[in-house]
């Protein structure tokens, strides 16, 4: 049997963290998962499916999201002693700092281990002054060589990694995230009102760009004053103090409630799901709100163009927010068209997101890099 160490950055609550509690699930690998320690704005994701799971389990507490040298430094040498002890045959590292650590640390360590790193997004481009992100890219440049397969959760981010010339030793996929299972329910929303209730679920942190979907309610109440309209905000971070305090300056009806340990109700309540960021990789959000009848309005970035279909399941935006404020207005006049969104949304989700999907495609990986550990 296979033994595949998945290595994470942090668990912190998103869809990275989501994806890897599915993968440790599979039955047909032995499972190791090495991660670090959430930011104090951060909360962890559930670390229960370890209960269930058979999943040998390492917490390397220097490891965080943000740069610091000696922390960095403390934590390579960690992974490093992990993969001497375990001997894993593959490891699949997922966000960028853990993905360089855990590389160098395999390669340094002269195992026979094969190579994969999966890419959520673009994290070079948006983070960073111009001087690191060239600093980064050369050194993903270097790190991909090395690589033995590469995953991209879109289309589009395997073009743009190609752009980069980031490229793998041997093989690169596109597998798209999936966490929609057969057996969650769906109900057609009901016509209770004209308030048109948006959904926004995000991390309030400046690539996110909430300022900016602040701006499109405040512009579309300018477009249409007859306009009704609440905004619920799930997630936390730096931002939320200055974003409530922006929208009571404009006197939005938006609430912030923090990290929400289901969204289930969330997505059924809502009319439309909103992302207003700068730059995002393939949103797990915007599938789980399709597959419960939520279509997605947001800018055009990342893989989301990917998962939305302009027009048919959600509406796609260039990056202002006056056009994301004339799409809110869109489907406050039409509820006839969003309510045709809602429900293509729902068959796409159940058709392209799957998690058994997901799963196969990982598995099939997986067993097609065997044949060259037993060769090496």
């Amino acid at each position: 049997m296979i033994k595949v160490m998945q290595v994470s950055t942090r668990h912190n609550v998103g869809g990275i963290s989501r994806l890897n509690s599915v993968l440790l699930s599979i039955n047909d690998t032995k499972n190791v998962f090495v991660t670090g320690e959430c930011e104090a704005n951060e909360k962890e994701f559930s670390l229960d499916f370890l209960e269930t799971t058979n999943t040998t389990f390492y917490r390397i507490h220097s490891m965080r999201r943000s740069l610091n040298l000696w922390r960095d430094l403390i934590s390579l040498k960690q992974i490093y002693r992990v993969i001497k002890i375990e001997k894993p045959d593959i490891i699949h590292t997922h966000m960028s700092k853990a993905g360089c650590l855990a590389r160098i640390a395999a390669i340094i360590s002269k195992s026979d281990t094969q190579l994969i790193h999966s890419y959520h997004g673009l994290v070079l481009d948006n983070y960073f002054s111009d001087f690191l992100s060239k600093f980064f890219l050369l050194i993903e440049r270097i790190l991909a060589s090395q690589t033995d397969a590469i995953i991209c959760d879109s289309a589009l981010i395997k073009k743009e990694v190609s752009r980069l010339q980031i490229m793998p030793k041997h093989t690169s996929h596109v597998i798209l995230p999936g966490l929609i299972k057969a057996s969650n329910s769906f109900t057609q929303k009901k016509e209770v009102s004209r308030v048109l209730k948006i959904l926004m679920v995000s991390r309030l942190e400046p690539i996110k760009r909430l300022d900016r979907a602040i701006d499109a309610l405040f512009i579309a109440q300018k477009i249409d004053p007859n306009i009704s309209f609440e905004m619920i905000v799930v997630g936390d971070g730096q931002m939320r103090t200055s974003l409530e305090q922006r929208s009571k300056e404009m006197s939005l009806p938006v609430s912030f409630v923090g990290w929400q340990s289901s969204l289930v109700d969330f997505y059924l309540e809502s009319h439309v799901l909103l992302l207003s960021s700068e730059s995002e990789g393939t949103p797990l959000t915007v599938m789980e709100a399709a597959y419960f009848g939520c279509p997605t309005i947001s800018t055009a970035v990342g893989g989301i163009p990917d998962i939305v279909e302009d027009g048919e399941t959600g509406i796609l935006c260039p990056p202002e927010a006056g056009a994301l404020a004339h799409a809110i207005v869109r489907v406050f006049r039409n509820r006839e068209e969003l309510n045709k969104m809602a429900f293509k949304a729902h068959e796409k989700a159940k058709s392209d997101f799957s998690v058994e999907t997901f799963l196969s495609k990982h598995l099939a990986l997986y067993e097609s890099l065997a044949p060259k550990i037993h060769q090496q």
